[in-house]
């Protein structure tokens, strides 16, 4: 949904066809994001920006997620702060 909505969202504000093609690998862990990229014809320095815009928030805010979805569940908070983490470090 977030490639979708990126996509639009260049295409509505008049970004460059490289910037957008930049932003769609930004759900991918950096390496296969920044050879994805280079493969599509997207600006790779540009990718690994949103790659990192993509995961810092995520990693910041999840405590706040998950107590607003109120998972009390340990093994449920473990899950979501460890996909959390694997997303930050594979930015």
């Amino acid at each position: 949904m977030t490639f979708v909505l990126a996509v639009l969202a260049g295409k509505w504000i008049g970004l460059n066809e490289s910037i957008i093609l930049s932003v769609m690998p930004q759900l991918t862990t950096m390496p296969i994001a920044l050879a994805l990229s280079e493969e599509i014809g997207g600006i790779p320095p540009v990718t690994a920006a949103f790659v990192v815009i993509a995961s810092v928030p995520w990693g910041v805010f999840r405590p706040f997620v998950l107590n607003g979805l109120r998972v009390k569940s340990p093994v449920g908070r473990g899950i979501g702060m460890g996909c959390a983490s694997l997303r930050i470090l594979s930015a």
